[in-house]
């Protein structure tokens, strides 16, 4: 499979899985992961709301090292992000993560529904930007007992 398509095939399996688990880093190195309901660009940028002073905002200031994944257990498939998150400070850019987050949530949950990031403190809100440095997409769906590797894509961005 030529590399376009499987780059196109990984962020199509992202956009399709909006709720996606993000690993950071403590200050003691240790992982911490939190779940985000994550919108992703045209150029592949994937971007994600939390709180100030929570833990997730505390390690990317720290350490923007971060790494997104999610998985389908109905096809067997799994993909991962690692890359760079940076607070967006933009206001225009700002408002347009936070419509694409609504219509994310509003189409997968009722509207009446509350997401955990509103039910935390009243602490401002903070909107990242992850680019991304290296994505492996993993889909065990193909494999049988006959062939039993699954299909991996790995690419760097």
């Amino acid at each position: 499979m030529p590399q376009d398509q499987e780059r196109k095939l990984a962020f199509a399996f992202f956009r399709q899985h909006p709720l996606m688990t993000l690993t950071t880093l403590s200050k003691e190195g240790a992982p911490q992961n939190a779940a985000v309901y994550t919108y992703i660009d045209e150029n592949n940028c994937l971007y994600f709301v939390s709180r100030e002073g929570t833990r997730k905002y505390n390690n990317i200031v720290e350490n923007s090292s971060a790494t997104l994944c999610t998985y389908d257990e109905n096809v067997l498939m799994f993909a991962e992000v690692q890359g760079s998150a940076e607070v967006v400070n933009d206001k225009e850019e700002a408002a347009t993560i936070l419509t694409e987050l609504q219509k994310i949530v509003e189409s997968r949950k009722s509207s009446y529904w509350t997401p955990p990031v509103s039910q935390i403190s009243d602490e401002p809100y903070v909107f990242f930007k992850l680019t991304p440095k290296e994505v492996t997409f993993t889909n065990y769906e193909q494999s049988s007992s006959e062939d039993s590797k699954p299909m991996v894509v790995n690419f760097e961005m």
